[in-house]
């Protein structure tokens, strides 16, 4: 095992910690590692394949085709995400209090918020919270 002498994270292999250790701000990545730079923004990157997908934000190319209907994406999992929510009906998530089935992760752990008291959106105008972003974009777009 190869440990993190920032956050003590432990990799399987020295490939993976050096690439954990990019993510720590006041590492400086070693000489023999080879950083991309983005002529547009000037943000780096450690891995190319990063700084592919990066710099496809930056134009208009959308190589990521729906098989079903043309459309295209600059990423694979926006692609992904996409036939999930559009073009298919399976829901494989489900809610761990009441069975409700939904299309993802994400919004099975919203629904789930509303069977507690948790609250992690504030206004911060009022202080008022909410259980879900939405919520709070509404509060926010009403009380204007």
């Amino acid at each position: 095992m190869f440990s993190c002498h920032l956050c003590s994270k432990a990799y399987a292999t020295e490939k993976y910690l050096q690439m954990h250790l990019a993510i720590h701000k006041d590492f400086t990545i070693s000489s023999q590692s080879q950083t991309f730079t983005c002529n547009y923004c000037f943000k780096t990157f450690t891995q190319s394949s990063n700084y592919k997908n990066h710099i496809r934000t930056h134009s208009d190319d959308r190589p990521y085709i729906c098989d079903i209907c043309d459309i295209g994406f600059k990423e694979r999992y926006h692609l992904k995400k996409h036939i999930l929510f559009k073009h298919s009906t399976e829901a494989k998530e489900k809610c761990r209090y009441c069975g409700k089935r939904f299309k993802d992760s994400t919004a099975v752990r919203a629904h789930e918020r509303i069977h507690s008291d948790k609250r992690p959106y504030s206004c911060q105008r009022c202080l008022k919270a909410f259980k879900t972003s939405e919520c709070l974009w509404h509060h926010e777009n009403r009380s204007r």
